[in-house]
C-alpha cells in the first residue's frame, strides 16, 4: 500500500492516543497481492496486545489489482475465524462510540 509510515511511527501515534484515552480503533489490512498465509499470521501475532487495532482480510474485486490473492479459500475462512477472535479480544475500554476509524495500512511498512 506504499503509506509512507514505519510501524514506530503508528506505535508512537497509539501510544498517545492511549495515554490521553483518545478513543480510536484501527485497522490493519491483509491479504494483499503477494502476502502469503505465512506472512499474514505474522502480521496478525506483531500486533501489539492493548491496543485496539483489528486486523482485516481484504476482499478481491474483479476487474481490479486485487482482484486475486496468494491464499486460499481454505486459509481465507481460517484467518476470518482467527480476525473475529481477535476483534473480540481488543480492549473495550478504548472504544468510544462514534470515534473514527484509523486505516493504518500493514504493520510491516518500512
Amino acid at each position: 500500500m506504499n503509506k509512507q509510515i514505519t510501524s514506530a511511527q503508528i506505535i508512537a501515534a497509539l501510544d498517545l492516543l492511549n495515554k490521553y484515552e483518545i478513543g480510536y480503533y484501527g485497522n490493519v489490512l491483509l491479504g494483499l497481492p503477494g502476502e502469503s498465509y505465512d506472512d499474514i499470521i505474522a502480521e496478525v501475532a506483531a500486533i501489539p496486545p492493548g491496543y485496539a487495532i483489528r486486523p482485516i482480510l481484504v476482499k478481491p474485486h474483479s476487474g481490479t489489482e486485487y482482484q486475486t490473492r496468494s491464499i486460499s479459500d481454505a486459509e481465507a475462512q481460517h484467518l476470518d475465524k482467527i480476525f473475529t477472535e481477535h476483534a473480540y479480544a481488543m480492549p473495550k475500554g478504548r472504544l468510544i462510540p462514534g470515534a473514527a476509524s484509523v486505516d493504518i495500512g500493514q504493520w510491516s511498512i518500512k
